[in-house]
């Protein structure tokens, strides 16, 4: 499973069907309540570049994502690999499991870009260093350098990439999360 963060909508995708769910905003007005849309199609996510510095708002939706995602995988874990979609659909996380999830994600597409360039880096200074033929402290070095890379992927998403998420946040994530589950299911229950 995929996903990605705009302000206002949130996708989610598994293969290649995307699902969104979207709010629709009737006027400028932040005390009427927004309408949401979902939809599904084929392809990914619209990804785009990031553009620093990134606005509180989308950090927010950036957050909702990471929490309904982890929250979901918490709630999955351990289930059979050939589980059906059906009871997938029945795992979708109520308000406040997603509230309670961690923010942080291991599989951010943004900080495993630029993890796996620390890794790298980090790997390879043993061998300039002529360091490398001891497996021991290889062993060691490449144990640190894992936990360094946890270490800094986690404090660049705090830093530069999550906000703290309010309920509508959550909730469209939930929604977009739903979509993707019951549109799939729908698909493969035609073929």
């Amino acid at each position: 499973m995929d996903a990605y963060s705009e302000i206002d909508c949130i996708y989610f995708s598994i293969g290649n069907k995307t699902s969104y769910a979207k709010y629709i905003r009737p006027s400028q007005q932040e005390s009427i309540m927004p309408e949401i849309k979902t939809g599904t199609y084929s392809g990914s996510p619209p990804y785009q570049s990031i553009k620093r510095p990134l606005p509180k708002l989308l950090k927010q939706y950036h957050c909702a994502e990471h929490k309904v995602y982890n929250s979901f995988m918490a709630k999955i874990k351990g289930l059979p690999d050939a589980i059906s979609l059906d009871k997938l659909a029945l795992r979708v996380p109520e308000l406040s499991e997603a509230r309670a999830a961690s923010p942080f994600s291991i599989f951010c597409g943004t900080t495993v870009f630029i993890s796996s360039g620390i890794l790298l880096i980090a790997s390879a200074i043993p061998y300039f260093l002529k360091m490398n033929q001891n497996p021991y402290f290889m062993f060691a070095w490449l144990a640190f350098v894992i936990v360094l890379t946890t270490l800094a992927s986690y404090q660049i998403q705090k830093q530069f990439y999550l906000a703290k998420a309010e309920d509508q946040h959550l909730l469209l994530a939930i929604e977009a999360l739903k979509e993707v589950l019951t549109n799939e299911r729908n698909s493969n229950s035609q073929h």
